[in-house]
């Protein structure tokens, strides 16, 4: 009944009887599983919610239908008719209700005939009969086989029609007489089909025929129309199409096949079939319509009177069977009960009957497709994530990343994991499900190998033993579930060693044709291979589990590229130049240039394979060398496939070593060069918070300092947590404390609430051109000409408490980017923007903004020149565009961000970060490293909040000031220019509630 569910295929639906006794008629669905070349059958109570069955079986045969009944000892079976996907023979399986188990297997139709429908009733000795529709297509000739289910004897075979083609078969019963098989047919000749009903006796005497009009196509037909057509005792239920297209028609037909009632509907959407739950009176006063989008293959429910056009009022619910690959994790769909209802709602439940998330959908057009409740920021954002700023990680897995150190797998960490976030007050971790180049640790069906998985058996993975069917991914998801945090799986896609082995083509290799392994996890697989398809299937499968996102860590790809497969021929093909030999080559640069795009373009296929079936899945990808401007690995570009990644020193640490090796070159400040590259992945993602991660902390202060300056840029401050501080206060040397590790999150927590649902406010838009940073012949001169500029520009704007947002190349050349946002535009090198970046350039002018250029005289590259182009700049800009803040006092690096409700622009927040270029790990020093001291209080600071709008002193609103971590009030006066707040004192981070009230009498 449900047509194109994600990856599921055919799919069939049943209503039972009421098994339990509790007064609901349970449901059975059968679907089958392209991608694992399977069948499940799953059997759930629409009252409870719970999963009373659930067995794969094969899946060499497609299941046309299935058909429950009880035996005359009262035992319920369920009848399952499936067809050969090869030879076309057809069989017939019976199955316990209660076990599943197949108790027996025969083949039914022979010659050509091809099932269409089944049907079982008892004859008059009460022994159970099934009746079989077949269709030979080439004689145009339907008949109908009669089995005894005890024997498997055929008791009648006989002709029904030729010229017709059988649609459906159902059995009418009247009070002490033998069940008549009732056809649906149509003749299948033209556009506008006739189509009738003809009743026949069990032994093919024909007992009635009536045509029942010409509102059936023979495409509208053809989509399991067979539940279009549904009996209860002497009474007949058929849902056509309307002849116009313009909706539906529900008719009922009386024990001599008369039309006795008849409801017409007019409908945008496309009507599937009826879905009726239990006996439906003699005189139908509702039942349930399935209905699909025009657009695409989603389906919903409606529940409709005999009264044309009124629709029940208040929700009703279907079971629809469609979280991904587990049969367990089932949706009702609901929707309330209006004409033209916006939305419906799906709620996710696991097998343990507990709520899992809510979505919404809208039931229209092009959007049927699931997103939060809470509307995300953006589409890469789920609402929980943007309302999580400070999340826990930890390495906790089967497997240690580092071969070389123990796994916690087995203690009471590994088990409790999730319950140790929640305890120190984390609704998100990051867990790792594949931390290096081990087997999954759930019997995953990719690779494919037929219809069972290579994972299912009893197993050795990494020198853990794993019991056959043992699903530890699950284990974690359920666990988490129950603790209600939010599960991030980090999965390390890049080596597999069972699968180097037996895919020596998926192997990268050096030019020389030596395999290039990791330090610590193994060799590297080529992502262009086919490899690829694995990690998409195997990510599915999590997501379908209930993995909420994807962590991917590291550089995806070996640095020096990847030869001898299909990233070479991939790189020849796109290019058409000659395959270095290593860095020396004239054509290695272009090399390292492709595995940069080819990256992005991976992850963008990636993350679109993921988000058609689950969109609220959160992408986080590794794109650390982006961050120090210098190296060309990866290119901002590849944050724009989903959520950026980085660690909190990375911008210094991947700067090519060029302040190292250039000892006369002005090193600008570290906590500048750190916020560049977390707004640079903010940015070049759309907004979307940067995952930014870091261990190791000495103190309190420290954690605290990294939590409020991420927080402050608009990231999420990722705090590991060490594997022995996640349960008790254990500690070991050189790592958090869990009394530390609770002081961050706790901060972390107040400062999420103080930016969840706002934007980061925007001013100055710096243009940083990779593509120009590029073109220069030597580092010296990328770094002098574009590298450079952006930095002492990022820093000078930033001091002067603009707000800051970077542009890369692909921005700066998209017609849909909203350049319109920002006041000011700075550029490094305007004559070498691309004819599309010129003139997007213009547009923004013409609108109105303002652009400056890096001027020559402005050295950037020593300590003298650095500060006078800084007071050059900033000096240029204030003629242009005051900021909208403002700040007096003890300001040195203080760094200065407002964000601004999306709902309501009155409601804002200031956050201030205090300097945090003292925050440093400890990681693996024990305490042999001196703890750097944090910096002084910051006292006697004033902010002023510029007017805008025209407003005046005397003609601005009040504000309503107060501090988010206290709730204390806040002194805040209208002055000349803006409202003056005084700023209590603060240690690292302050956070400003402002509300901006009446206008003053």
């Amino acid at each position: 009944m449900f047509a194109g569910d994600g990856v599921w295929g055919e799919q069939r639906i049943e209503p039972l009887a009421d098994l339990n006794g509790n007064g609901a008629t349970e449901v059975a669905v059968v679907q089958y599983n392209p991608l694992r070349n399977s069948n499940e059958l799953t059997v759930i109570d629409p009252q409870t919610h719970h999963v009373s069955l659930e067995v794969n079986f094969t899946g060499a045969n497609r299941v046309v239908d299935l058909e429950h009944f009880r035996t005359s000892e009262g035992m319920d079976r369920v009848a399952v008719l499936t067809e050969g996907r090869t030879n076309n023979i057809t069989m017939l399986q019976i199955r316990d209700l209660t076990t599943g188990k197949r108790l027996q297997i025969f083949r039914m139709l022979s010659g050509a005939s091809r099932p269409i429908d089944l049907e079982i009733y008892n004859d008059e000795q009460g022994r159970p009969q099934i009746a079989v529709l077949g269709y030979d297509s080439v004689a145009r000739r339907s008949r109908i086989q009669i089995f005894d289910l005890v024997t498997q004897a055929k008791v009648s075979d006989f002709n029904v029609s030729t010229g017709w083609r059988p649609v459906g078969l159902e059995l009418r019963s009247a009070s002490g007489q033998l069940p008549a098989l009732v056809v649906l047919e149509t003749n299948g000749t033209s556009s506008v089909v006739s189509a009738r009903l003809q009743s026949r006796s069990a032994s093919g005497t024909r007992l009635a025929i009536r045509a029942i009009g010409t509102h059936l196509t023979d495409t509208r037909m053809l989509v399991d129309a067979d539940s279009s057509f549904v009996a209860r005792g002497d009474q007949l239920l058929l849902l056509t199409t309307m002849a116009d297209g313009t909706g539906y028609s529900l008719r009922r037909f009386g024990a001599s096949l008369v039309a006795v009632e008849t409801v017409n509907v007019v409908d945008e959407r496309k009507a599937l079939g009826l879905f009726v739950m239990g006996d439906t009176p003699v005189t139908v006063s509702r039942i349930n319509v399935l209905l699909s989008n025009p657009t695409n293959q989603g389906t919903l429910t409606r529940t409709i009177s005999t009264t044309p056009s009124s629709w029940l009022q208040g929700p009703t619910s279907i079971v629809h069977h469609g979280n991904g690959f587990r049969s367990s994790d089932f949706v009702f769909l609901t929707m309330p009960g209006t004409s033209t209802p916006e939305a419906v709602l799906l709620q996710f439940n696991d097998e343990h009957q507990q709520t899992r998330t809510r979505f919404s959908s809208a039931v229209t057009g092009e959007h049927h497709r699931t997103v939060p409740i809470s509307a995300a920021p953006s589409a890469k954002v789920p609402a929980w994530y943007d309302a999580n700023r400070v999340q826990l990680h930890t390495r906790i897995g089967a497997v240690h990343p580092n071969p070389e150190i123990p796994a916690f797998f087995g203690t009471d960490e590994w088990a409790r994991a999730s319950e140790g976030a929640a305890s120190l007050g984390s609704n998100v971790l990051t867990r790792h499900f594949k931390a290096r180049d081990e087997d999954p640790w759930w019997p995953s069906f990719f690779p494919e190998s037929g219809e069972t998985s290579i994972y299912a058996a009893d197993r050795l993975n990494s020198g853990i033993a794993v019991a056959a069917n043992r699903n530890l991914a699950q284990e974690y998801l359920d666990e988490a579930y129950a603790n209600g945090v939010h599960m991030i799986a980090y999965y390390w896609l890049s080596s597999e060693a069972s699968l180097a082995a037996s895919h020596p083509e998926w192997v990268c290799r050096a030019a020389s044709g030596a395999p290039i392994a990791h330090s610590r996890r193994g060799t590297y697989l080529d992502l262009a291979s086919d490899y690829a398809d694995v990690v998409t299937g195997r990510l599915l499968e999590l997501a379908a589990m209930g993995a909420e996102g994807f962590y991917f860590d590291s550089y995806h790809m070996p640095e020096e590229g990847c030869w001898g497969g299909a990233f070479e021929q991939a790189y020849i093909n796109a290019t058409g130049l000659a395959v270095p030999s290593g860095p020396a080559s004239s054509t290695y640069g272009a090399w390292i240039q492709f595995k940069a795009d080819f990256l992005t373009e991976y992850f963008d296929g990636l993350t679109a394979a993921i988000h058609e079936q689950f969109p609220h899945v959160a992408m986080i990808i590794s794109n650390v060398t982006a961050v120090g401007l210098f190296e060309t690995q990866t290119t901002s570009t590849l944050a724009s496939s989903g959520i950026g990644k980085t660690e909190f020193t990375f911008a210094t640490r991947f700067d090519d070593q060029f302040f190292a090796t250039h000892p006369t070159v002005y090193r600008p400040d570290d906590d500048y060069r750190y916020a560049l590259g977390w707004t640079l992945l903010r940015d070049a993602s759309d907004g979307a918070p940067p995952h930014v991660w870091m261990a190791g902390f000495p103190n309190t202060s420290h954690i605290q300092a990294f939590v409020s300056s991420l927080i402050t840029y608009g990231a999420i401050a990722n705090i590991d947590v060490p594997e022995a501080n996640l349960l008790v206060a254990n500690n070991p040397i050189g790592t958090t404390t869990r009394e530390t590790v609770e002081a961050g999150i706790q901060l972390g927590n107040s400062l999420s609430n103080a930016v969840a649902n706002k934007s980061a406010n925007t001013e100055v838009a710096i243009f940083f051109s990779e593509a120009q940073r590029n073109s220069r012949p030597t580092v010296e001169a990328a770094y002098s000409q574009v590298i450079g500029p952006v930095i002492g520009a990022f820093e000078s704007f930033r001091r002067a408490s603009y707000a800051v947002n970077l542009v890369n190349d692909l921005q700066l050349a998209d017609s849909s980017f909203d350049l319109s946002r920002f006041k000011l535009l700075f550029v490094t090198n305007l004559s070498e923007l691309t004819l599309t970046q010129a003139n997007a350039v213009q547009a923004f002018v013409s609108a109105g903004g303002l652009v400056i250029e890096n001027a020559s005289v402005w050295d950037w590259t020593q300590a003298s020149g650095y500060e006078a182009a800084k007071s050059a700049l900033i000096a240029l800009a204030g003629t242009l565009a005051a900021p909208s803040l403002s700040a007096s006092g003890n300001t040195d690096h203080l760094h200065i961000q407002q964000f601004i409700d999306r709902g309501d622009a009155n409601q804002k927040t200031i956050l201030i970060s205090n300097d945090f270029r003292f925050v440093q790990s400890l990681r693996g020093t024990g305490s042999t490293e001196p703890i750097n001291p944090a910096p002084a209080a910051i006292t006697n600071l004033q902010l002023t909040l510029r007017y805008n709008g025209g407003m005046t002193q005397l003609t601005a609103p009040e504000l309503q000031v107060s501090d988010w971590v206290t709730d204390q009030s806040i002194n805040a006066v209208r002055g000349v220019d803006g409202w003056i707040i005084d700023v209590p004192t603060f240690n690292q981070v302050a956070a400003i509630k402002i509300s901006i009230l009446s206008l003053p009498n």
